[in-house]
């Protein structure tokens, strides 16, 4: 037997302020229960592909409650940091996080991450080290780092 008599509402927008701000919003509203099912908000800053600042909140009623914060920013011509945390509030707990950082240059490139990580399937936290050294035409050596900071910062992607 079905009571309510009204579906949810659901509503997103995007707003790009100048080239290099981006927020984004999306909400549903349960009406008949006068509550929120699912919201999430983001906010950018990306002024260049080597510069890039992430911030979101997620909201699922009963499932998660989240913040992720991410960033690259390229320090020097040659040197940039990268990091991330995911954080959730029902577990209190961080659910991923990882820094490190990258050389680039003309012929070679080096890439270290440390990362720490609650395991999906035991609740165990776990521990990773990645270091990569390509050199330009040739190949690359190491545990492949552009995967995870592909996935882990939203805009992130290798220098060509």
């Amino acid at each position: 037997v079905v009571k309510d008599n009204q579906s949810d509402i659901i509503g997103e927008f995007q707003l790009q302020l100048l080239r290099q701000w981006k927020l984004s919003a999306g909400l549903q509203w349960n009406p008949n229960d006068s509550r929120t099912e699912r919201g999430q908000m983001q906010i950018q800053y990306n002024p260049d592909s080597r510069h890039i600042l992430n911030l979101s909140y997620r909201y699922r009623r009963d499932i998660l409650d989240q913040v992720d914060a991410s960033l690259l920013w390229q320090l020097t011509p040659s040197w940039s940091a990268v990091g991330r945390l995911n954080y959730s509030f029902d577990d209190k707990t961080t659910l991923e996080s990882f820094a490190g950082f990258e050389y680039d240059s003309c012929c070679w490139a080096v890439r270290f991450v440390a990362r720490e990580y609650i395991n999906r399937n035991n609740g165990a936290s776990n521990r990773s080290f990645y270091l990569q050294m390509e050199f330009k035409g040739l190949g690359a050596v190491g545990k492949p780092v552009e995967e995870l900071l592909e996935h882990g910062i939203l805009g992130y992607h290798q220098n060509p």
